[in-house]
């Protein structure tokens, strides 16, 4: 019989010099191998306690099959995974509030750049308001804005030029 074995009976009996044993002889082998497998030390800590209360909850189910320290490395290796699985979810969660709240922060800045936009083309004269409206908002080709104002071509493209300029200067605050 092993020492392991004698030390498993007599914590089944009651006696928790025994248990203090156990946990003394293998903490930090499974200390270590949750560390390895945990993102921070802390995190390694408290799986480690989860193994030995665990084995301990669960000691009167125990069969005594190989060696106890592969019994426990396999608590420590489920409950990495468990925590991995929860610290991903996590990460996953923050990740997609985040993405959220970054997806509503530019639609509103969007929105509030296209009203600030369109305030700025209100104020422009009717002349070039007109041409800018046609070619921008109405995606209809410069030729075509010519001929629907009854203008020459190099004027619908100096009245553009001009929008865009004082579109530029009333965006940065003046006009």
């Amino acid at each position: 019989m092993s020492a392991d074995y004698l030390l498993i009976h007599s914590v089944k009996g009651g006696d928790t010099k025994a248990a203090e044993t156990i946990i003394r002889k293998y903490y930090s082998k499974v200390f270590d191998y949750c560390k390895y497998h945990s993102a921070d030390i802390h995190t390694a800590e408290d799986i480690t306690q989860e193994v030995f209360l665990i084995f301990l909850k669960e000691i009167y189910g125990y069969k005594h099959h190989g060696k106890l320290l592969n019994y426990l490395y396999t608590i420590a290796r489920n409950k990495c995974i468990d925590e991995k699985k929860k610290r991903h979810n996590a990460d996953l969660s923050t990740e997609c509030i985040v993405q959220v709240m970054e997806s509503e922060a530019t639609v509103l800045k969007n929105e509030i750049d296209h009203l600030l936009l369109k305030e700025a083309v209100d104020e422009l004269p009717e002349e070039i308001r007109e041409v800018v409206v046609l070619y921008y908002y109405l995606d209809i080709k410069q030729k075509e804005v010519a001929n629907i104002c009854g203008i020459g071509l190099p004027l619908v493209k100096y009245r553009l030029k001009q929008g865009k300029a004082m579109l530029k200067k009333y965006m940065e605050g003046g006009l």
